[in-house]
């Protein structure tokens, strides 16, 4: 399977299957890039108010379906969390305050290189670049 079904993520996560969480994770799993919640609520045509999406992101957020992606002004936006959606490093440009995705890197190599590593159970990690995009440069 190329791509996550919104279906199968939702009954996989024992969430019910409704026409507005159905119609979000679709919109989430065709997505681009990452996303905030008012870019999701203009992709459905508005077809969902503001707090009904804060309502459904929580949720996917519970479940590890989404994750979320906060810049240094504490901006939040979101991203699919599957196994074709591998945790990733973000860069942030200063100027324009556009976010790329990068590559992923290996998480575990960089969080077993410290001597911590034995007395925590890491959860997530996320690392954040910043500068200039080259656009800006």
């Amino acid at each position: 399977m190329d791509k996550c079904s919104a279906k199968n993520l939702l009954i996989e996560n024992g969430l019910k299957l409704t026409s507005q969480r159905e119609l979000l994770l679709d919109t989430i799993i065709n997505s681009d890039s990452i996303f905030s919640a008012i870019s999701l609520q203009e992709k459905v045509n508005a077809s969902m108010d503001l707090v009904t999406i804060y309502r459904i992101l929580t949720v996917f957020l519970n479940k590890n379906i989404i994750r979320e992606v906060i810049t240094n002004d504490n901006t939040c936006f979101y991203e699919l969390s599957c196994e074709h959606h591998p945790v990733h490093p973000h860069f942030f440009c200063k100027k324009c305050k556009s976010i790329t995705c990068l590559d992923p890197v290996n998480a575990h190599t960089i969080v077993t290189t410290g001597d911590y590593s034995s007395d925590y159970i890491i959860e997530d990690i996320a690392i954040q670049l910043m500068g200039v995009c080259p656009k800006c440069k």
